[in-house]
């Protein structure tokens, strides 16, 4: 519109005016005293001009707003993010590791911003399995390969078992657990996830926090609980994630509307597909029946 527009002023400019407006002049000549018609087209195209001009200010404003937020949000994760000396040694082995790069992720990430106690130390890597392996046996690390089938090193240090899981995106699933695994990129790693409170990852060398699916800043900090992507197809890789979803809400975050429906709609069906064992876990996490019974 913008582009037919201008072609049009040129075309009358030189009509009447004998010569081209440069685009400085179609900006701000005097169109007063010009015949009506090339009044209307330049008028026009100002008005296009600045909303243009408008939508990309506000653009701007809107992407400083939320690099503001993504920062203000990683700095209260690294303040609260107390580990203990063996796993502050152990991170500093994975951020020395060249041509790697190893990530915090999930509720780590989300206890630390909450200021919770944290719990367990996820850790993922761009690297492929086997040069996962290489590079950290290669680095004194002992690995014991329980998990391969799920792309899962599992490293035992100094007293402590470390997970590591090479980035991956999940085929099929039996309702529990994919059938397969593949080779994935970060972006993809993160969509299979289930809620977006769980999405954020945190480069372990420049401690610097990525937002991959674009809603764990504003849901982290809102406390909403929301599936990622479509909330029938994260229940359906998993049903627990039913169950999950009631305890997240116990520790204080807000529902989604579009997810609850789809987790009511599934309620049933995760009942009858999980097993009774896995189902009992979380309801004693969700009544923190750890915590009664000390």
């Amino acid at each position: 519109m913008k582009k037919r527009l201008h072609k049009e002023i040129l075309k009358f400019s030189n009509i009447y005016l004998g010569r081209s407006l440069t685009n400085d002049e179609i900006k701000n000549y005097d169109i007063r005293s010009l015949p009506e018609e090339l009044r209307v087209l330049i008028g026009d195209y100002r008005n296009l001009t600045t909303k243009f001009e408008f939508k990309s200010e506000l653009k701007s404003r809107l992407a400083k707003n939320i690099r503001k937020k993504l920062k203000a949000t990683e700095k209260k994760i690294n303040e609260n993010l107390i580990l203990n000396k063996t796993e502050k040694e152990f991170l500093d082995i994975l951020s020395n590791i060249s041509n790697a790069n190893f990530y915090l992720v999930g509720g780590c990430l989300r206890d630390a911003f909450l200021g919770n106690k944290i719990k367990d130390i996820d850790i993922c890597t761009d690297l492929n399995y086997d040069d996962a392996k290489r590079v950290l046996l290669e680095n004194g690390l002992k690995i014991k390969e329980v998990g391969k089938h799920f792309g899962v090193l599992l490293i035992n240090f100094k007293g402590i078992s470390f997970e590591i899981a090479v980035f991956r995106k999940d085929i099929g699933t039996d309702g529990r657990r994919p059938e397969k695994i593949e080779s994935a990129n970060i972006h993809e790693d993160a969509i299979r996830r289930d809620f977006t409170v769980n999405s954020g990852y945190m480069n372990i060398k420049k401690l610097e926090l990525l937002d991959l699916t674009e809603q764990f800043v504003d849901d982290i900090n809102s406390r909403v609980l929301r599936f990622i992507g479509k909330p029938d197809d994260r229940i359906k890789e998993d049903y627990l994630r039913v169950f999950r979803f009631y305890r997240f809400i116990s520790k204080g975050f807000k529902p989604d509307k579009k997810s609850l429906r789809a987790v009511r709609k599934n309620f049933n069906l995760a009942v009858n597909v999980t097993a009774s064992e896995r189902i009992k876990s979380e309801i004693e996490r969700i009544v923190d029946l750890n915590k009664v019974l000390s």
